[in-house]
């Protein structure tokens, strides 16, 4: 389904469902950049449609770039739960990571799922999920009053009151949302790399007609730059110049 770009977030859905009825029924997934970014997307995907909104997240917070010592090479946390006092912080991006009271040691937290009938994320402490060496564990333990022994801390995000554009049903950058934001169009990346790298988006060409034939030439151009990359990786080095010569693909059976 492709869209007008200035239509914005829960605009884009409404107008895809409205051309396509059947869309709504078959979709599980709605990946987009993050020029799509808004927590009230992605609550009506889910709640609404039952769809997983797998959209990358922007960087919005500034109030810890305004304090003194702020390092910009390492990542902005906040406490999971502010109201009191605990190692379990959490990242724009919904990263969930524990810090060692004794230490001071990051590590993410092992995640476990996510629990529909509860519609909370899971986490696992990760010195027990990994049988990592951790020298506050019981500290951490201790000062969260968690009686979880050696299975170690479980730790639910409820998304009922968490904040919808930092925390989806499936987490930024956990290996399903990584397979399904790779498996959108192209089209974006495309559309950009005419406008930027082929100049399209400041020129002085005059009639369509020339406009249309300058864009073709340039579609052409990254065609045989994919074909050329492509025989490369396969090992048909020699075969990448030719136009005429199709590429041998491997008898798999």
């Amino acid at each position: 389904i492709f869209t007008p770009g200035c239509r914005g977030g829960c605009g884009v859905w409404g107008f895809s469902v409205a051309e396509e009825p059947e869309l709504e029924k078959r979709c599980r997934e709605f990946s987009a950049d993050r020029g799509y970014d808004q927590e009230g997307l992605k609550k009506e995907l889910w709640e609404r449609h039952g769809v997983r909104p797998l959209i990358d997240t922007r960087l919005m917070w500034q109030d810890e770039k305004r304090e003194p010592g702020y390092n910009h090479s390492e990542p902005i946390l906040r406490p999971l739960h502010p109201e009191r006092v605990d190692t379990i912080l959490y990242s724009e991006r919904g990263e969930v990571v524990c810090r060692c009271p004794r230490s001071a040691e990051l590590r993410p937290m092992a995640y476990q799922g996510f629990e529909a009938n509860r519609n909370t994320l899971k986490y696992r402490c990760p010195a027990a999920a990994y049988d990592l060496d951790c020298k506050g564990r019981e500290a951490c333990l201790s000062d969260s009053g968690s009686k979880a022994g050696a299975y170690g801390r479980i730790v639910r995000v409820n998304l009922e009151g968490a904040n919808r554009r930092i925390f989806t049903p499936t987490p930024w950058g956990s290996p399903s949302w990584k397979r399904g934001y790779r498996r959108r169009s192209a089209l974006e990346r495309i559309n950009a790399r005419l406008d930027r790298v082929y100049g399209f988006e400041v020129h002085f060409i005059r009639g369509m007609a020339k406009m249309q034939t300058r864009v073709s030439l340039a579609l052409a151009v990254m065609m045989a730059m994919a074909m050329a990359l492509a025989s490369i990786r396969i090992g048909q080095n020699p075969r990448m110049r030719s136009l005429v010569r199709p590429f041998e693909f491997a008898d798999t059976g």
